[in-house]
């Protein structure tokens, strides 16, 4: 080999090592940008959560960051409607990865992400436990469970009504159980209406609770007979108790929130939505949609 062989070959291992290490040094720069930009988008995460939680955590237990489970249901159900809250509208415009960091800082666990077929599927399964909790009793979630839907679509920005009914076993067992059962109280003649659509439900199962509860007399007239929010708001009840007193899923949520400490005014989306979030966090977790 000559002396010119050879030079180029050293120029030739030379511009090898160089360019070997040039590309050393690439891989680390855009490493490190992957690493920076990857902090940047945690931190964005981060302050938009942190926006969203310091909007509605406000002091008291009408703060509306409690209904935060039920931003999950109407995440899930359909994230371009327009719901009545703002907070539902603000957490469906939120990127999955912003709503679930701030449901993890919030302490709750369940996922949350788009589903095609979210109110079918809890549809489903409440029609199932029905079945198992009340065998034999009315199938009131027929044609789709079109009163439930209905609840959100026809009266979801309505105040839920202040419902009564004649008293219940139950409840004048406890009223005579009261400390001074001759005060004012104790001699009353009627109740909450969803006092006693759950009193039935948990202490009447083998009675045909669904079907007394859709022809009983309440101070609006009788679910099947008065205007449509009347039987509307008994199927989100018996949505939301059903699952809850079958309770057939085994522990698949560990902190699902507490929604049941919101002391403000509820509207029929949020009986919607409640219902729908119980038979997801209760229900059976068969078929669940969860990944």
């Amino acid at each position: 080999m000559d002396d010119t062989s050879i030079i180029s070959l050293i120029v030739a291992v030379i511009i090898g090592f160089l360019q070997i290490q040039q590309g050393k040094r690439m891989e680390a720069f855009e490493k490190r940008q992957d690493e920076r930009d990857e902090r940047r988008r945690k931190d964005e995460i981060y302050a938009e959560a942190t926006r969203f939680i310091q909007k509605y955590n406000k002091s008291g237990h009408e703060s509306e960051i409690y209904l935060l489970p039920l931003c999950i249901a109407a995440y899930k159900y359909d994230h371009i409607y327009s719901y009545r809250r703002e907070i539902y509208r603000e957490f469906c415009g939120l990127p999955e990865d912003v709503q679930n960091s701030v449901l993890k800082r919030c302490k709750i666990n369940i996922p949350c992400h788009k589903s095609d077929n979210y109110f079918q599927t809890c549809l489903d399964k409440l029609c199932e436990e029905i079945k198992e909790y009340c065998p034999g009793d009315e199938d009131f979630f027929h044609a789709n469970g079109k009163y439930l839907e209905w609840a959100l679509k026809n009266h979801g920005e309505k105040e839920i009504p202040n419902i009564r009914c004649e008293i219940d076993e139950r409840e004048q067992e406890a009223l005579n159980h009261q400390i001074g059962a001759n005060s004012k109280s104790s001699c009353r003649n009627d109740m909450d209406f969803k006092e006693h659509i759950t009193n039935l439900l948990a202490y009447e199962v083998d009675k045909q609770p669904i079907y007394r509860l859709a022809r009983e007399l309440t101070n609006l007239g009788r679910p099947t007979e008065a205007e449509e929010i009347l039987i509307c708001y008994l199927c989100c009840i018996i949505a939301e108790y059903v699952p809850y007193y079958l309770y057939n899923n085994s522990g698949l949520y560990e902190n699902t929130g507490d929604e049941c400490d919101y002391t403000g005014t509820r509207y029929m989306e949020d009986a919607f939505l409640n219902a729908l979030h119980s038979i997801t966090v209760h229900g059976s977790n068969k078929g669940q949609d969860e990944p």
